[in-house]
């Protein structure tokens, strides 16, 4: 049986001299209530961005182990807040048209006001419960200064004045909710230079991160849950590999509270594997599609004009010579078959390739001219 304990967070981590466990100290996330202290054979640090587990890692490995690695991104430090719209919203202040729950949707705002702003809507199988309209901007737009409902109704009228999202479709209480959230704060993208900890006399009891705590990123590709669920499903192949059973015992002669045989390998075998490939989508996530927000930054126009003529040229070039030049990386990133450092290996090359053509091209027409203008053709 598995206990669930809510409201809870890691304090402490530590393996006494001799013991076959971990003694894991939590106490209440709000900061009430004595510490507790658990005792287990394996921690998973699944608690993410500011992961305590991994900072208690950090601390007991010492050195630079458990070290966060960021990377500068177009799309870091956009915020972003959430409008709940009810099911099949209507479309147009023009028409009948309402959402279908399987269409993704972006609302753009009227073009001719200082700073457009656009919605995003992604697809559900249903929308019984409604849908979400995300809203990025850069920390500086006027939606953030719109603190209660009647400033935000307006500001949205002002905007959005073919689209209903008024008090009459969205309700006066969604309104005053959307408009007093802070909502949230896309991260750099990051990642850490651990995966798992086996501490020296722990008996082969083990540590692991996964999922934000290992690797966090803007939401750029879409690769968030199924990146943090790849980790646990690597994690779970590398116990089974080595058969490890939690609760049997085959030793007879091993201590009642000894972790299960091949925990330790299993743990080290999962980051050998998981933080090569944190490491590369963290790169991948700097390269994939950073200015889809249409987000105001230097040269913003004319990189999201090259990052479509770049996107398209890939797309066409590799039909062309497949197997030699790759798709865009955000088109190879939906194919789950690939791991990332292999679509970050076909995208290097890809653009070693593209250079070198580009050079040569270059030194042609240099030639050609300069034979031009001797005469001599």
């Amino acid at each position: 049986p598995v206990e669930r304990i809510y409201g809870r967070g890691v304090a402490s981590l530590r393996v006494e001299e001799g013991a076959h466990h971990w003694r894991v100290g939590v106490e209440g996330t709000l900061g009430g209530g004595a510490q507790e202290e658990l005792t287990a054979s394996l921690v998973v640090g699944a608690d993410g961005l500011s992961s305590a587990v991994r900072d208690q890692l950090a601390s007991l490995a010492g050195g630079s182990a458990f070290a966060v690695r960021k990377r500068p991104s177009a799309s870091a430090g956009l915020r972003y807040k959430v409008l709940a719209l009810p099911p099949k919203f209507p479309l147009s202040t023009r028409s009948s048209e309402r959402a279908e729950p399987s269409m993704a949707y972006s609302l753009r705002g009227k073009p001719s006001v200082p700073r457009p702003i656009k919605a995003g809507i992604l697809p559900l199988r249903t929308d019984e419960m409604g849908r979400t309209a995300n809203f990025i901007t850069r920390e500086d737009h006027p939606i953030w200064d719109k603190k209660d409902a009647p400033s935000m109704a307006a500001f949205l009228a002002d905007n959005f004045p073919h689209i209903p999202l008024n008090e009459e479709t969205i309700g006066k209480e969604e309104l005053a909710r959307f408009a007093a959230s802070r909502g949230g704060r896309f991260p750099r993208p990051q990642h850490c230079t651990d995966a798992a900890y086996v501490p020296e006399g722990g008996g082969g009891c083990a540590a692991i991160i996964a999922g934000d705590a290992l690797h966090a990123f803007p939401p750029d590709l879409g690769q968030g849950v199924n990146s943090g669920l790849q980790d646990i499903s690597v994690f779970a192949k590398k116990l089974d590999a080595h058969a490890v059973r939690f609760g049997a015992r085959d030793d007879a002669d091993a201590p009642a509270d000894a972790p299960p045989p091949g925990l330790a390998p299993a743990a080290e075998e999962y980051a050998g594997e998981r933080v090569p490939e944190a490491s590369a989508l963290t790169r991948l996530m700097q390269l994939g599609y950073p200015f889809q927000y249409g987000q105001e930054c230097f040269m913003s126009k004319p990189r999201q004009a090259f990052w479509a003529v770049n996107m398209l040229a890939r797309l066409k070039l590799s039909k062309v010579f497949r197997g030699i030049l790759h798709p865009q990386i955000m088109t190879q990133v939906q194919n789950p078959t690939l791991a990332y450092s292999r679509i970050l290996a076909t995208a290097n090359r890809t653009t070693m390739l593209l250079r070198l053509v580009a050079a040569g091209a270059v030194a042609v027409a240099i030639a050609v001219g300069r034979h031009l203008r001797l005469g001599v053709l």
